[in-house]
């Protein structure tokens, strides 16, 4: 390791030895670089991608690699004794709350003990950014952001393409002690076992997300180049995942990508009983440009949809295959709708089945796009062989779904036109074959956007009927994240709290093993896809919400 001098302004140093990941540096060179310091979600930048998530989500497996040492000691990993030492020398006064908390850098950055860990019974909170817009022109008429992420440090360390003297550390959740105390701290990092983003400029869109049934935690969302328009450009399907509850999420990474394709993606699910994960889309020539003119001409060649599969929770994918789904007998066919995920039911006589959100078709009947519809579409041998299902009504389109206590299925959707401004929802009693009641929630305030519905826990096990629900309730521009929970599966939604205040835009919903609630959205500081984030909290802070607390904006 380099001998470090003490010096006035904080500093990186940097040791590379991998070529092709830019010029910042040539391979194994060592260079001081200078340390921005943003805080709290705040920085001295109009960029809309530098406001990334804290430094406390350091995935501790980088420990031996990303060696904190103290100014003027010995060449050794900065411990609790040196950080105390630090914070001692730090005159720099924080906010009362601030001041009062426990010092929390060393727990939460550098060791894997609680980092993180939701306290039983005690409410917690958190955000962590999981998938980026790449480099170049941001999509939303904002400034090109310049800034890099490394892979093992996710969403902490960056270092800029633009100014090759600087770098960034995001304090997000730090007092102003440790903030200061980590001023004076050189930095010394290896990269030679990392990789970087490196992308010309795309935006992102449409997330969905799966816990598996081993832990897995899976985002996908879409990738759009050079344009956020739903069509008339390529688009490929991206995917992150973590194996840490949500806490730190691995490189993001291209699973479908085909030369002039426009890719629509569809819903992530898993079959349970085989433990295969699929990612299923439909796709396009990028030269349809129509945003609805697509539907009519994908409707008139029949449907069908496209699907790629893990076996390995994610790691590897298969080449895509098609499938064709059966029309339902009204003559409707099918195809996968947006993002989110789909479902495998649990009781009997349907136990096993797939069931996913889907787009129908039946020409002549009537509809913002003639002839479509939302509904659903499901498999009984684990996703190769599918059948249209259940239609809803008319100007119905985006659906999420869940399965009931009593053995049925729960859906709520979006109306793009016959508009109330509430929630509206269907229910099947035949596996998703067909719908028997329909109505809306009075209490559910909603524009016309996709949705987040999951479970979080089933008298089936023991525990409470608790359904969970999200959305931006209302007003343009669309802001205000909100999760709402249901005790009475989905007739009733009382309880709600906001999680961003920010803009925001699409939502999915999953629970983790222990109990972790995840709300993967889209958001960002002036515009509603600037990225997309997890926000993971507990259900105490869920319910510590007044009921009815539903921001009016």
């Amino acid at each position: 390791m380099a001998n470090l001098l003490k010096l006035c302004s904080p500093c990186f140093v940097i040791r590379r030895g991998i070529a092709g990941t830019g010029s910042l540096l040539s391979p194994t060179a060592t260079t001081r670089i200078m340390l921005k310091h943003f805080i709290s979600g705040r920085c001295d930048s109009n960029r809309d991608t530098d406001h990334m998530s804290g430094i406390q989500r350091f995935n501790p497996t980088i420990l031996l690699s990303v060696m904190l040492v103290a100014c003027g000691c010995s060449n050794e990993p900065l411990d609790d004794r040196s950080l105390s030492a630090l914070q001692e020398e730090s005159s720099v006064a924080g906010t009362p709350e601030q001041e009062n908390r426990q010092p929390t850098f060393i727990t939460t950055s550098l060791t894997a003990d609680n980092q993180g860990e939701p306290q039983k019974h005690k409410p917690f909170f958190e955000k962590v950014d999981v998938l980026f817009p790449g480099l170049g022109d941001t999509l939303s008429q904002a400034p090109v952001p310049r800034w890099k992420r490394d892979q093992r440090a996710v969403g902490h360390i960056y270092y800029s393409t633009g100014e090759p003297k600087s770098a960034i550390i995001h304090l997000e959740g730090m007092t102003r002690q440790e903030v200061q105390a980590l001023a004076k701290i050189p930095v010394e990092i290896d990269f030679t076992q990392t990789r970087y983003h490196e992308s010309d400029g795309f935006g992102i869109h449409l997330p969905g997300l799966l816990v598996t049934a081993r832990g897995t935690v899976i985002a996908v969302c879409q990738k759009r180049h050079h344009s956020m328009a739903d069509s008339g450009h390529p688009i490929d399907v991206m995917i992150s995942r973590s194996q840490d509850d949500g806490r730190t999420w691995q490189r993001q990474e291209v699973i479908f990508q085909e030369q002039g394709i426009s890719a629509f993606l569809g819903p992530i699910f898993e079959d349970r009983t085989t433990g295969t994960v699929f990612v299923a889309f439909w796709k396009m020539p990028e030269g349809v440009v129509d945003d609805l003119g697509y539907f009519s001409e994908y409707a008139q060649q029949g449907g069908g949809f496209w699907l790629v599969k893990s076996t390995d929770e994610g790691q590897n994918w298969s080449d895509p295959f098609y499938v064709r789904p059966q029309p339902n007998d009204d003559g409707w066919v099918a195809w996968t709708n947006n993002c989110v995920h789909g479902i495998q039911l649990v009781s009997e006589p349907f136990a096993g089945r797939l069931v996913l959100p889907a787009f129908l078709y039946k020409e002549g009947e009537p509809g913002q796009v003639s002839g479509i519809r939302g509904g659903l579409l499901y498999s009984d041998d684990n996703g190769m062989s599918w059948r249209a299902g259940a239609v809803l009504p008319e100007g119905s389109d985006e659906v999420n779904l869940v399965e009931t206590t009593d053995g049925g299925i729960y859906a709520t959707y979006r109306k793009n036109t016959l508009r109330t401004g509430k929630r509206h929802f269907a229910r099947s009693a035949d596996g998703g074959a067909s719908f028997h009641r329909h109505g809306q929630h009075e209490d559910v305030r909603c524009r016309n956007l996709h949705a987040g519905l999951a479970r979080f826990s089933s008298t089936r096990d023991g525990k409470e009927n608790i359904l969970l629900f999200s959305n931006p309730p209302g007003g343009s521009p669309a802001k205000n994240m909100t999760v709402r929970l249901s005790r009475d599966e989905g007739v009733t939604w009382p309880i709600s709290r906001v999680i961003e205040p920010n803009p925001c835009r699409y939502s999915d919903l999953a629970v983790t093993p222990d109990g972790t609630i995840l709300c993967l959205y889209t958001n960002g500081k002036t515009g509603d896809r600037e990225k997309i984030s997890v926000a993971r909290f507990n259900l105490e802070w869920l319910q510590n919400a007044e009921e009815g607390n539903e921001s009016e904006n």
